[in-house]
């Protein structure tokens, strides 16, 4: 098979397959059981009566359409006009017209009889009301046949019958009539439910029987009565009690069609005989058959009813009392004497008493005697109906003796007339919520001692920052008040600001509340307090969750960080000063030297670096020994502090060598500066066990130039004059310039120099 030809299968398989889901299934069945009864039914009309009626097939397809849960009009319809018109022409229809016109009366009456109970209100087939069921009866067996058969008249008139409309109307409404009251019933009201019931085995027989009797005493009604009817519907009505809706349905069609048949075969009561055929239909008694029909279906429908409504009733008086009986919370009726009626299983296992002890108690059971009175009282307005109920908290004694404390809500229950019949009460032991209660406030207080009792500061505040509590340690830190903090938000105590930057602190508060996470303060801040005092503080702020993952607030540690600030000031000190001077050692000298060089380049400011060198140190060390030399030093470190500004750096390089960072200084002054530090320095004296020291010191000038590479460079050309000055005579100062920082040889005084020397 070439592929063309495998492609034409499969889309023709595929078509076939659509068509199949597609296919109307129900709406086909019920057009093909709608032309079987129609055949079935006009034939035997014709024969008997000498016309067609599918009256009862009508009302066959438009209760099965009812039930069909969602029906295709359009298909349905145009299915059962086909089988109309061949049931039509089956049943003798003269030529295609008459077969038309019928086969259109016959739709009509389906779609009327369906459509008419579908628009006017919802049923829910099988369940009916007996609202519903009155409705529907109205609309399905009167109006839509009476309709539909006026139709069918006139289309006889065009199609050239030669029966009279009135005979063609009472025989058209009589027949669609007849099959809504003997076929629709049972149809609609039909399930699964109802079947079983109906056939259920231990029943069976009974109403195998019934039915047979029923049919027996409709032959023998309309053999020798004169009015059968009022009888038969009597009779009928007894039986709708243990039938039911269904079960009535059923056996009213089984004695309509028995007395149709009945009828067509020429047995009638002898009251309604007449003149015309005996086997017409044109006189039968089509509202007698109402009357004796349908008030047993109504009263079976209403037996229904009742039923649902008492096992309705039952099943609510089980849940409730299941749910009184197995509820966890103890159940309790009382009577308008006080007297305990009912107690539930949960109340007996709480109080140790049976219900038939609870029962044999006196008023108030085994309540706590001071109690009753609020309890008369209280029970007093309940009934008079200053309110409906009421809740309090109350003990009562358990059998071992000890007291049971509950939350009781009691509720007055009244009849139908308004008058109070009983009180239920609801009681839940709350034991384990005191016993709780207790302990959280057993807790609470000992948290509060333990917190009022340890060094670090802790503030508790809720989810809108408001302080909730405070130790002392926190009152004391911040010098405020406990009282006064309570209540009011934590800015409005507590100001923070950067120890570094003088603006106001990041709040950590704020983000905790926000990411429901832990915060910690990497820096210490400034707390600056009501008395103008300032402090340094950390602080740790955690997140309090709720039950529901939601931040309910804050806890708040503070730490007095005074000394922690403190000693990292003392171990920077020590890290970048000279231990023995107090001046700036080499790291800090270095540091600053670099700063100093890198903003004089990139701002174009002049900066002036002095390199000091002692004169005759030796001598002291060696004549006096260390300490005599560190007293000499100490003494030149005081004058080198006197004659520098606070943004001049002096450190002490190492043994007996000096320098002075003067940035943004120009060249005369430091020339200035030098030649007052070799004044003082030349000689200087210092006094050290009853001895004397001098010394002196050389000093080296050197500016920064565009021309210096980096630090390193200028302070190689400090040295280099400091060396020119020493070599020089010492007790000199010598300024560097461009030929000495190219050749490191040479120097170029600057003409202040002279005013400089001893």
């Amino acid at each position: 098979m070439d592929m063309a030809a495998t492609d034409k299968w499969v889309f023709a398989r595929s078509a076939f397959a659509r068509s199949l889901q597609d296919f109307p299934a129900g709406e086909a069945a019920i057009a093909l059981l709608y032309g079987l009864a129609a055949v079935a039914v006009g034939r035997f009309t014709r024969a008997m009566d000498g016309v067609a009626l599918l009256g009862p097939a009508d009302a066959l397809a438009a209760a099965a359409l009812l039930r069909l849960s969602r029906p295709s009009w359009p298909r349905a319809l145009l299915l059962l006009f086909a089988a109309a018109g061949l049931a039509e022409a089956l049943c003798g229809a003269h030529g295609l017209a008459a077969a038309i016109g019928g086969a259109t009366t016959r739709v009509l009456d389906v779609a009327l009889m369906a459509g008419a109970v579908r628009r006017v209100g919802r049923y829910d087939f099988p369940r009916v009301s007996l609202t519903q069921a009155s409705t529907a009866t109205l609309l399905f067996a009167v109006l839509a046949p009476g309709l539909a058969a006026v139709a069918g008249g006139l289309v006889d008139r065009l199609v050239g019958s030669n029966v009279s409309f009135r005979t063609d109307l009472q025989l058209g409404w009589s027949s669609a009539s007849l099959g809504a009251c003997l076929i629709a019933a049972p149809i609609l009201m039909s399930s699964d439910v109802a079947w079983r019931r109906l056939l259920r085995p231990r029943f069976l027989a009974l109403n195998l029987l019934l039915l047979v009797g029923y049919v027996v005493g409709v032959y023998l009604a309309m053999r020798f009565m004169t009015l059968p009817f009022v009888l038969i519907g009597m009779a009928m009505m007894i039986a709708a009690y243990p039938l039911g809706g269904f079960g009535t349905a059923v056996l009213s069609s089984a004695c309509g069609l028995t007395m149709v048949a009945l009828w067509f075969a020429g047995i009638r009561p002898a009251s309604l005989l007449a003149a015309q055929s005996v086997t017409s239909l044109a006189g039968f008694p089509v509202i007698g058959l109402f009357t004796m029909l349908l008030p047993p279906i109504a009263v079976g429908i209403g037996t229904d009813e009742r039923r649902e409504i008492a096992r309705a009733l039952r099943a609510s008086e089980r849940r409730f009392r299941d749910s009184i009986e197995h509820s966890p919370i103890g159940m309790l009726i009382v009577d308008l004497d006080g007297v305990w009626t009912y107690a539930n299983a949960a109340l007996q296992k709480m109080l140790g008493y049976t219900e038939e002890e609870l029962r044999a108690m006196p008023f108030g059971g085994p309540s706590d005697p001071q109690d009753r009175g609020d309890s008369v009282d209280r029970r007093r307005r309940l009934l008079h109906g200053e309110f409906t109920s009421y809740e309090v908290e109350r003990r009562f004694r358990h059998k071992d003796g000890h007291w049971v404390w509950t939350h009781s809500a009691v509720s007055l229950v009244r009849d139908e007339d308004g008058g109070p019949r009983h009180l239920v009460v609801q009681i839940e032991s709350i034991e384990d919520r005191r016993h709780a209660e207790a302990k959280f406030a057993e807790e609470r207080q000992r948290l509060k001692v333990t917190l009022s009792k340890i060094a670090d500061a802790v503030v508790t505040t809720d989810s809108q920052t408001r302080i909730t509590y405070l130790n002392d340690s926190a009152a004391a830190l911040m010098g405020i008040n406990a009282d006064y903090a309570v209540n009011r938000r934590l800015d409005e105590v507590i100001h923070l600001t950067d120890a570094a930057t003088g603006r106001r602190a990041p709040n950590l508060l704020a983000r905790c509340l926000i990411h429901g996470k832990t915060y910690q303060r990497e820096t210490p801040a400034l707390l600056h307090r009501p008395d103008g005092s300032v402090m340094h503080i950390v602080d740790v702020i955690s997140p309090v969750i709720d039950g529901d993952g939601i931040v309910a607030g804050t806890v708040v540690l503070f730490r007095d960080a005074s000394s922690d600030v403190a000693r990292s000031k003392d171990l920077h000190f020590r890290a970048t000063h000279d231990p023995l001077t107090g001046l700036a050692n080499r790291t800090l000298f270095t540091e600053r030297l670099r700063e100093t060089f890198t903003q004089s380049a990139h701002l174009s400011t002049p900066a002036v670096l002095i390199a000091i060198d002692l004169d005759r140190f030796k001598a002291v060390n060696d004549s006096g020994g260390h300490a005599a030399g560190d007293a000499v030093l100490r003494r030149v470190a005081d004058v080198l502090r006197t004659h520098v500004r606070t943004a001049d750096t002096v450190a002490r390089l190492g043994g007996d060598e000096f320098a002075m960072i003067l940035p943004n200084c120009p060249m005369e002054a430091a020339v200035t500066i030098a030649g007052d530090l070799a004044r003082e320095l030349n000689p200087l004296a210092a006094d050290w066990d009853g001895s004397r020291y001098e010394i002196g010191a050389s000093l080296g000038i050197a500016s920064r130039r565009d021309d210096m590479r980096d630090a390193t460079d200028w302070l190689a050309t400090a040295d280099e004059a400091c060396y020119i000055a020493k070599r020089d005579g010492r007790g000199r100062v010598s300024v560097a310039g461009p030929t000495i920082y190219a050749e490191g040889a040479e120097r170029t005084l600057a003409s202040a120099i002279a005013a400089t020397h001893r």
